[in-house]
């Protein structure tokens, strides 16, 4: 199915691997591993979210060096939501999967418990100059928004004075949103 990882929700184990999924994919060492695989138990969604967790609990982003941190946080934030959406979604493109899941209730539910918004001020992609708002009562505006301060993070940096409370927002509720998406894909009904 295209997949090159066996994905687990809520009591199903659908194995989906890759046509050669020793071609391009983690190392698998034999059919256990295979069938061993949970991503509840995936390193980056537990030990990347507790890390993120823990920097943001510390709350020491100021000056440079720590708003540095904070776009650490949230680049490694978005690598375990780039992972989880390739694992579960495999469409043809990560704007697809991206789009899949702010199609999901687990994340439209999440996102409706997010508050103060007034923080999520426009702003702008690097790539076609376009206006991206944050509205949660439309998931794929949320989704595109948070998308866009991750490309702008990565392909033209920011300016610390006027964004460190935006991503920090941003940061903390995408997160949060993460953290419910994980807890109601994995957890047994």
């Amino acid at each position: 199915m295209g997949h090159n990882r066996c994905w687990r929700r809520k009591g199903e184990c659908p194995l989906r691997f890759g046509l050669r999924p020793n071609d391009g994919s983690d190392y698998i060492e034999d059919d256990c591993d295979r069938e061993c695989f949970d991503g509840s138990n995936d390193t980056i969604f537990k030990e990347g979210l507790k890390l993120i967790r823990e920097n943001l609990e510390a709350d020491d982003f100021s000056w440079e060096e720590g708003f540095f941190k904070l776009q650490m946080n949230y680049m490694l934030l978005w690598s375990a939501i780039d992972r989880y959406c390739k694992l579960k979604y495999n469409m043809g493109s990560e704007h697809d999967n991206r789009l899949e899941l702010a199609k999901e209730d687990m994340f439209i539910d999440a996102l409706r418990g997010i508050h103060e918004t007034e923080e999520y001020r426009p702003i702008f992609s690097t790539d076609d100059l376009l206006k991206r708002s944050f509205d949660v009562s439309n998931p794929k505006y949320c989704i595109n928004y948070y998308y866009t301060l991750r490309c702008n993070i990565v392909h033209r940096g920011k300016s610390s004075i006027r964004d460190v409370h935006l991503l920090k927002k941003a940061t903390e509720d995408l997160l949060e949103i993460f953290e419910h998406i994980l807890y109601e894909t994995f957890t047994e009904e």
